[in-house]
């Protein structure tokens, strides 16, 4: 999976109920962005507004907002995708 993450810029997740996102965490940690419904796990996953956005589920204007921002502003998702990075090493005791 390192080389389909090292490929994009923004992982979404879009569900109704989750428990831990694995899937998630190994993208950030790959330096992708994050935007994702707040349901189950994934809060403690990403930091809303820091590696990405988290949405309310039911939310049919942030979720594709979110989306669009992501794409479309380089700069901003580059720094969520490089704060993800660093959020997953610090919150797994990692160094790097």
């Amino acid at each position: 999976m390192p080389s389909v993450y090292l490929a994009g810029d923004v992982v979404v997740q879009i569900s109704d109920d989750e428990g831990t996102q694995l899937a998630l965490i190994e993208a950030q940690a790959a330096s992708l962005s994050l935007v994702a419904t707040g349901v189950g796990g994934v809060a403690s996953a990403g930091v809303d507004r820091e590696t990405g956005r988290i949405t309310a589920l039911g939310d049919d204007v942030a979720m594709p907002d979110a989306i669009s921002t992501m794409s479309t502003i380089q700069q901003h998702c580059g720094e969520c995708g490089e704060r993800g990075r660093r959020h997953v090493m610090t919150s797994s005791g990692s160094a790097g």
